[in-house]
Parts: structure tokens; sequence; C-alpha cells
């Protein structure tokens, strides 16, 4: 069991550590109302590109499908020569004949 002069000690690194978090986030909250009120008074053809956010046409669209499905074949086919490597290893371990790929 901790003495009453250890507690406060320990609840005085505590409060000194909730101080510190409640420092940080209040200097994050004010720079973020910072940036909004830069955002506010910026060109008004600026703000409404900002406000948007960004545009994604068919082109791109088609290249970020074509990626997912790029980096799955990859996948599968690493998994699958790292299947047929294991399988040629054991069999020459064991000076068996390498196994037909079926």
């Amino acid at each position: 069991r901790k003495s009453p002069a250890s507690q406060m000690v320990v609840t005085g690194h505590r409060s000194q550590s909730v101080a510190s978090s409640m420092t940080h986030l209040e200097t994050f909250a004010s720079s973020k109302e910072q940036q909004s009120s830069e955002q506010e008074n910026m060109n008004p053809e600026l703000r409404d590109l900002f406000e948007e956010g960004p545009n994604e046409t068919a082109v791109d669209t088609a290249l970020r499908y074509l990626n997912y499905v790029s980096f799955t074949l990859i996948t599968l086919n690493t998994i699958y020569m790292g299947i047929r490597v294991d399988r040629r290893a054991a069999a020459l371990q064991h000076d068996k004949e390498s196994p037909h790929d079926t």
C-alpha cells in the first residue's frame, strides 16, 4: 500500500500530465481556429474549390479500380509462387521428384 506522501507525488505527476495535455489541446484548437479564419479570408474561387473537396474523374476512378485489381492479382501470384517454392524445396530435401503443378 502506498503512503499518502507517495500518493500525492503520483497525483501531482498526473495533474501535470493532464495540464500538459490540456495545453496541447488548446494549442491545437487555436491553430484550427486560425486556419478556418484564414480560409474565410481566401479568394472566393479558392474557397469554393476547398469546400467542394477533390473531384474524381471517370479516368481516376478506373485507374483506382485497376490499382485494386492489380494489387489483388500480384498478392495472389506471390502466395501461389511461395507455395510452389515450398513444395519443391520439401521434395528436394526428401530426394523426391518435384511435384507436378496441378
